[in-house]
């Protein structure tokens, strides 16, 4: 885990600068002090380079986990070619492109990042499928003049981008930007409409038997989760007590008896040194999962506190000196673990699995049932102003209601004039590549359109970011998440959906996640592989007038309210009161993102919201 910054100077003439500043003095103590501000993420080593005309510059920290030498610090120079990179991750097999490229590319070490390079000369553009791995890079090819960034399959690892002052700016975190001169301000506009930016089926019938779909989840869990294991460095896992992370560690566990992996940098083979990581949260919460997890382990705003939860998490990891954990998100998403799947697994018939067949009638009768209690992760009413044509775009499966939902809060009713455009729920499904949504009408099962939906939403900037990578960092902890492994997901997305989230219509019970159960029933105990899914989860309900109530009530003020510029007061205040007068789970999730954007504007400045020019509402006090 690294971090990076860049910018690349634009065409066209640069306004005068403060206090006889040059341009290149700008741009080089803006890269420096961008570096400063995610220092924290990677202590081991920095690095700079800026071209000779001042027209682009690369900066690096550095968490060293392969190849811990001086010869694996970055930027990477190919100074041949004019070639540089800087990148942010884990890159796996880079052993064998190190054997492979050798004779084409002088390596200077060993490390895994390196590659980059090597493997840009060789294939050119299409160098970027053959990373496997969490990562994001930034390239420049100086005799091209091509300034080329992107980062991993599912945005594990973070990456933005900005244009600033004829600059464009690339970084791992936004406050880089800060640095050169941006100011951030509140896009009223994503907030209230489109913050997510992205019949009978023509499947073919699988002729794989159950038995073998199994076994091939297992041979690539196996192996996501081997070469996740070399490192330099100690390796533990993270440890909820659930089915992902448990089996994760029930693997590794089962590679060190066969002496086929070691644990990073330990090659002791004893299982005791497998360190594993869990919260506990209290008691009476109604969500602590610590004693079923010691038992297996015997040896970006968001509204809730999940992210806390792993901040502590990695504070312990690194109190211990360890740098890797192994994670097990990801498996919901690509194996049916979440139960708003549920109506949209029994919407149509699974074509590609007769035997999964119940009669229409019940199946009819069952979505009906489900559609109400799904028990979504996701928080809010259940309207919809969104047209028939919209859910016609989506074949009528509900994940788009309800991620449409995400984000509802009291707008003040000038905020209405950026909704005339379309309502929250169209503008996501307007969103989706084109040709994904044909697929979705006229292939896809519903189930697996609700997984791809998820997977390119909720995902990548929620769930990776709140409680992923951007969390990890806290403590120069770096997560490897086998589950998002891109072989082990092409092979799940090819499986049966009735064979992900199956269905007894005799019990009328759900098993979720079926088939991985199946395949990784040899590394879990009997206790894990029986229970049913219980999502990670933080608690929601505190108690009145203690600290945390104390907190929200010095944050959630009328003036800091009004200071946002686009909620309306009195509807926060009657969240806050019962989130906690009335242990509101769900008034709860709301102000604990209001208190975020509240912290945001305090932290970084920003100003209050306005409406734009020549739109009129009445103000609310």
């Amino acid at each position: 885990m690294c971090g990076i910054s860049a910018f690349l100077s634009l065409e066209g003439q640069v306004e005068s600068l403060p206090n006889d500043e040059t341009v290149p003095e700008r741009n080089r103590a803006g890269l420096e002090k961008s570096l400063d501000v995610i220092q924290h993420r990677e202590p081991d080593a920095r690095g700079v380079w800026i071209s000779s005309d001042h027209r682009v510059g690369l900066g690096h920290v550095r968490l060293s986990i392969v190849d811990l030498s001086s010869d694996g610090d970055q930027p990477f120079i190919d100074s041949e070619d004019g070639i540089y990179a800087v990148v942010n991750g884990e890159l796996y097999g880079h052993e064998r492109y190190h054997r492979e490229l050798a004779n084409e590319y002088r390596f200077k070490g060993n490390s895994d990042c390196e590659i980059v390079i090597a493997l840009y000369k060789h294939y050119g553009l299409s160098f970027l499928h053959h990373l496997r791995g969490e990562f994001a890079l930034v390239l420049w090819d100086a005799k091209r003049e091509r300034l080329f960034a992107a980062r991993d399959r599912y945005g594990i690892k973070s990456l933005y981008y900005t244009i600033q002052e004829n600059r464009l700016l690339v970084a791992t975190e936004m406050k880089c930007f800060l640095k050169f001169g941006w100011r951030p301000e509140w896009c009223v506009e994503t907030l209230r409409g489109h913050a997510w930016q992205f019949g009978h089926k023509t499947q073919e019938l699988e002729i794989r038997s159950e038995a073998e779909m199994i076994a091939g989840v297992r041979e690539r869990l196996i192996e996501a989760v081997k070469i996740r294991l070399r490192a330099d460095v100690p390796i533990g896992v993270y440890l909820s007590g659930g089915l992902d992370s448990s089996c994760v560690a029930g693997i590794i566990a089962h590679l060190m008896r066969e002496n086929s992996a070691k644990l990073g940098s330990d090659g002791s083979g004893d299982l005791s040194r497998l360190r594993c990581f869990t919260v506990q949260f209290d008691k009476d919460s109604g969500t602590d999962e610590s004693d079923i997890a010691a038992r297996t382990a015997s040896e970006t705003p968001s509204w809730d506190v999940n992210g806390i939860t792993k901040v502590a998490l990695s504070e312990k990891v690194n109190s211990l000196g360890m740098k890797v954990v192994l994670v097990g998100q990801g498996a919901d998403e690509h194996f049916g673990g979440y139960n708003n799947f549920r109506p949209d697994e029994i919407q149509e018939p699974d074509l590609s699995w007769p035997e999964s067949h119940f009669p229409d009638e019940d199946r009819r009768q069952l979505w009906h049932d489900v559609q109400g209690s799904s028990g979504a992760v996701v928080s809010g009413n259940h309207e919809t102003t969104a047209p028939s044509s919209t859910a016609r775009m989506v074949n009528h499966t509900q994940t788009i209601r309800q991620l449409a939902r995400l984000g509802q809060l009291p707008f003040l009713p000038w905020t209405s004039c950026y909704i005339s455009s379309g309502d929250p729920e169209t503008l996501l499904a307007e969103s989706i590549d084109p040709r994904a949504r044909e697929k979705m009408v006229t292939k896809w099962h519903p189930l697996h359109t609700s997984q791809y939906i998820w997977t390119k939403s909720y995902l990548p900037t929620i769930s990776l970011r709140y409680v992923g990578d951007n969390v990890d960092i806290a403590y120069h902890v770096e997560g490897r998440l086998p589950f998002l492994d891109h072989h082990l997901n092409e092979y799940a997305n090819q499986l049966p959906p009735s064979l992900k989230m199956k269905y007894d219509p005799t019990t009328r019970c759900f098993n979720e996640k079926y088939i991985l159960r199946e395949a990784t029933r040899p590394f879990v105990t009997d206790e894990l592989y029986e229970r049913r899914k219980k999502p990670f989860s933080g608690p929601t309900r505190f108690k009145e007038n203690g600290p945390i109530h104390g907190t929200f009530l010095r944050l959630l003020t009328r003036e800091n309210v009004a200071a946002l510029g686009f909620l309306e007061w009195d509807s926060v205040q009657s969240y806050l009161e019962g989130a906690f007068a009335e242990q509101d789970g769900v008034a709860f999730r709301k102000i604990m993102l209001i208190a975020q954007f509240v912290v945001l504007m305090q932290r970084f400045g920003v100003q209050t919201a306005k409406a734009p020019k020549g739109v009129i509402y009445p103000q609310v006090s």
